[in-house]
């Protein structure tokens, strides 16, 4: 990175590597030079806030989020990355048009999938919430434990259709 000038794209390749073996704070600051040199790289924003969604800082990753916006407007990455922190901070109505769009850019990804029922689920709309649930294993989303567990689907748990959803998905 030093030798290539701190060039983006050789410093987001680093801030993978740091994230994958562990390094998570290496990887956040090397994802905020990036951003701060107001890069393209849709990767680098999604992640960083996706980052500081995580640490409970959803303010953050909103203002990065919409920074990454203007700077590459049609990511699906960015774009789900911000819906789904819209439903973080107690708005999953206004985060679930980001999230169709992400999945217009990238049909068919199964968390985006997921992370859409969970937005339809807490804003009361069970059908849609268990379809998308449904496209999201059909796509292949395959994490049944938290299916089970994930409290946003409180409130469809005991429709026979979810149910159904979690059967198909533990027969795997």
């Amino acid at each position: 990175v030093q030798l290539s000038g701190n060039d983006p794209g050789m410093m987001f390749s680093l801030a993978v590597a740091y994230f994958r073996s562990g390094a998570r704070g290496k990887a956040k600051a090397a994802y905020e030079e990036i951003v701060k040199q107001g890069a393209s790289i849709p990767g680098a924003y999604a992640n960083l806030g996706l980052m500081r969604l995580e640490e409970g800082n959803v303010e953050g990753a909103l203002e990065v989020l919409a920074h990454g916006l203007k700077k590459v407007p049609n990511s699906a990455s960015v774009l789900g990355a911000y819906g789904l922190a819209l439903a973080v901070s107690g708005k999953p109505g206004k985060g679930i048009p980001w999230m169709l769009r992400s999945l217009e850019v990238e049909p068919g990804n199964p968390e985006r999938l997921y992370n859409l029922a969970g937005m339809y689920a807490l804003s009361g709309k069970e059908s849609e919430a268990l379809g998308s649930l449904d496209r999201a294993v059909t796509r292949g989303y395959g994490n049944a434990k938290k299916l089970a567990r994930d409290p946003v689907f409180r409130a469809i748990r005991d429709d026979p259709r979810f149910r159904h959803i979690l059967d198909r998905m533990n027969a795997r």
